[in-house]
């Protein structure tokens, strides 16, 4: 008997401590999801202004093309190279971003499934079997929420990824190229170079396209949050 009444104190406090762990959690969550909206933002603001500036570089080197400076062409692409240095380390730390995300993800499946399972100790209790449903109903949705949010990041990362390397050839083969007869704007190497710079435009256009859809997305974990800190509320005043 009396190591029934242990165990079940143990129980207790187990499933107590669980309670209101689950909310610490989730509010280290919330803050992370709020840092990484902040740092998407200033990401959208500051790619919006370096595109900008690329493609007024690119429109003056197309300028010096045409009137046959190729002295302005060559210190044009040198500022072009800088910048693509720049976005390249960018690159680098959106990537680092991205893996971190993707770890946070995993943290927040274990989080689920953690209350999945204190879901099923729940109704094998048999306090309130309705509402035990709808608890292990709501985390299962939650859980599917992150598994998307897993998705979606693990796309991203990769794309980041692939988007990188390609910068970095881009930048290796033009950092080193000097720009000597212009020749026909369409053919020649002269030409194939200028065409390796825009794709660099490119890479940033889809880059910028990527980070406001993070910011999209940031939104939307926050939306989550919110509804989960609610659940949260709920879960605490049942167990008191």
């Amino acid at each position: 008997m009396k190591k029934t009444n242990a165990f079940l104190l143990s129980a207790a406090l187990f499933m107590s401590s669980f309670v209101w762990a689950q909310p610490v959690r989730n509010t280290l969550e919330r803050a992370d999801d709020h840092h990484d909206l902040a740092v998407d933002k200033a990401q959208r603001e500051r790619d919006e202004k370096e595109l900008a500036a690329f493609k007024a570089d690119l429109v003056q080197i197309e300028a010096a093309w045409k009137t046959g400076d190729v002295n302005k062409v060559n210190a044009t692409k040198h500022q072009l190279v800088a910048a693509m240095k720049r976005e390249i380390e960018q690159s680098e730390n959106k990537l680092k971003q991205d893996n971190r995300e993707v770890r946070e993800d995993n943290s927040e499946i274990r989080s689920d499934n953690q209350e999945i399972h204190r879901d099923r100790v729940d109704s094998r209790r048999g306090h309130d079997h309705a509402d035990d449903a709808r608890d292990k109903a709501r985390d299962k949705a939650n859980r599917r929420d992150d598994i998307r949010d897993k998705g979606d990041d693990k796309s991203d990362r990769n794309e980041q990824a692939a988007r990188l390397s390609r910068q970095k050839n881009i930048y290796e083969t033009l950092k080193a190229y000097t720009f000597a007869n212009l020749g026909d704007a369409s053919v020649g190497e002269a030409a194939t170079k200028k065409a390796l710079m825009i794709e660099f435009l490119q890479t940033m256009e889809r880059d910028l396209a990527e980070t406001r859809e993070e910011v999209g997305e940031d939104k939307r974990e926050l939306r989550e949050d919110r509804r989960e800190g609610r659940d949260d509320r709920k879960e605490r005043r049942e167990h008191r």
